[in-house]
């Protein structure tokens, strides 16, 4: 997800997902590639598709980070249209390609674009077939819409695949992490702020506010209603609200920090501080109480996701409670026409 005077997505941008370039086993205009079969996405995949996700992590030397309540809960999301946006590709029943369309608003001036092919299903043409479908099916959806498409740094192929489709590099994004044997100790909150665990039925409505304020100056946000945003969060398998923290000054909330856990470590989904609030400290404090409840968890890591350009300066916040770069996304554009 998200955070401001911290990390930052551009809208649901996932950092998790690449499209691979392949052979000439696939020329533009065919379907599928041969002895490759697609269907509509269903909710019972999302365990295999999370695995899919994995492998492509894997490949990388990178660590898994979407389970798959992640998947289920961008299947919740609005306008997501399982039947005629979603494919799975499939080769003797295995999910081995994957590929996405969501309009990130109603108007369906910006969407979103995402493909992903197994590692050892490179070289037939899969991802070239994933673009195809998803671009065709944009334009089906508005023409005139500027597409974002999203690789991982490491990937020369999606790279150059997403360049001779005529897409512009725009944006980049960070995963960082902590070793939370090496996280600083907790410090008081500032002086007039508490901090406590979130109370869904007094907070729910607050939270939403926090963050659709917090994050309306970053780069791809879209406003996102409290029934949109808060039913797919509180309806995940494992929403914990144990794991949340809101700060308040009086009775009224500044700031939040909307936690969860990645296979392997704890993850920063949003952090947040309004605007009249930051530069006191808060998002500091948010954060070594978060490090402070993973490690009490079990966890050994903490990680989230950030917008290199962030201008809360994010990025100094969490190389001060020591964090660090490890993994980078970059996010494509191009305009239909």
């Amino acid at each position: 997800m998200r955070s401001s005077e911290s990390a930052t997505s551009a809208g649901h941008l996932r950092g998790r997902g690449w499209t691979r370039q392949d052979s000439c086993a696939y020329a533009p205009g065919m379907h599928w590639p041969q002895g490759y079969a697609a269907r509509a996405a269903r909710h019972e995949d999302v365990a295999h598709i999370a695995g899919l996700f994995a492998a492509a992590d894997r490949a990388e030397g990178a660590p898994p980070w979407a389970t798959p309540e992640d998947i289920a809960e961008d299947f919740r999301r609005p306008r997501m249209d399982l039947a005629a946006n979603v494919r799975c590709v499939q080769r003797d029943a295995e999910i081995v390609a994957y590929a996405e369309v969501w309009p990130r608003d109603e108007e369906n001036s910006e969407i979103d674009l995402f493909c992903l092919v197994h590692p050892n299903h490179l070289g037939h043409g899969l991802g070239r077939a994933c673009l195809d479908f998803c671009e065709g099916r944009a334009r089906e959806i508005s023409a005139g819409a500027g597409l974002f498409n999203y690789t991982s740094r490491a990937d020369d192929r999606g790279r150059d695949l997403l360049e001779s489709a005529g897409y512009e590099h725009v944006r980049s994004f960070w995963h960082m992490e902590i070793d939370l044997s090496q996280a600083p100790p907790l410090r008081d909150p500032p002086v007039g702020i508490a901090i406590r665990a979130l109370d869904p039925a007094r907070d729910a409505r607050a939270l939403h506010s926090v963050m659709e304020e917090s994050f309306s100056e970053h780069w791809g946000w879209s406003p996102t209603s409290f029934e949109d945003w808060w039913g797919p969060y509180e309806s995940r398998a494992d929403f914990d609200p144990a794991l949340t923290l809101v700060a308040h000054e009086d009775e009224h909330m500044v700031g939040a920090c909307i936690n969860g856990a990645a296979p392997d470590r704890g993850w920063v989904r949003d952090l947040g501080v309004l605007k009249p609030w930051r530069g006191r400290g808060i998002a500091q404090v948010l954060l070594l109480m978060t490090f402070r409840l993973f490690l009490e968890r079990g966890f050994t890591k903490v990680g989230l996701g950030v917008d290199s350009e962030n201008t809360t300066n994010a990025t100094s916040l969490y190389e001060r409670v020591g964090m660090r770069v490890y993994r980078e996304f970059l996010a494509h554009r191009k305009e239909l026409g």
